[in-house]
């Protein structure tokens, strides 16, 4: 239950700080392709973390690895919807909604990832060592790093415009 309020806050956090770095704000004009572009990208990555960091199925370590796939290419489906509707006001609210999302669920990733290599290298010392498996430890690793390049990408970067750019198409000078 503790891991799961800290999960919420983390991810509260996050993405009360992508409001005020004005992403979410930003993220109303993402372009299409780049909305595309974010859920093949997302979609990708679930499947990777699936198919190549989970390298044993059966073991419990790897279970936030497995989750953590399921929940990215979930995540992809309103980017995709955002990136194929019509209807501009919509694609604009949806593609905010998409990068909150990932906003949510990805930098609470991150620290759980990241976290569980050394909470498993740890809480495994009482295991000898030649049943120490280190794809484990390398494999969240990994997850953790890929989570944030694609948050980093995904959630800031592709939505986020420069503020003199912002202001400028905001308060057009007319000349």
């Amino acid at each position: 239950m503790l891991l799961l309020v800290g999960l919420v806050l983390v991810g509260g956090v996050a993405v009360a700080f992508a409001w005020r770095a004005g992403v979410l704000t930003d993220a109303r004009t993402l372009p299409r392709d780049r909305a595309a572009g974010s859920a093949l990208l997302l979609v990708a990555l679930g499947i990777g973390y699936i198919q190549v960091l989970v390298a044993n199925p059966s073991d419990n370590a790897y279970l936030w690895l497995w989750l953590y796939g399921v929940v990215l290419m979930a995540s992809a489906l309103p980017f995709a919807l955002a990136a194929g509707l019509p209807w501009p006001q919509l694609r604009g609210r949806l593609a905010q909604l998409s990068v909150g999302l990932l906003w949510a669920v990805g930098v609470p990733g991150v620290a759980l990832l990241l976290a569980g290599a050394p909470l498993y290298l740890t809480s495994s010392r009482a295991v000898p060592h030649g049943l120490l498996d280190p794809r484990v430890a390398i494999s969240h690793i990994l997850g953790g790093l890929a989570l944030g390049a694609t948050v980093w990408l995904v959630g800031y970067h592709w939505p986020h415009r420069p503020r003199s750019e912002a202001a400028a198409t905001a308060h057009p000078t007319g000349s």
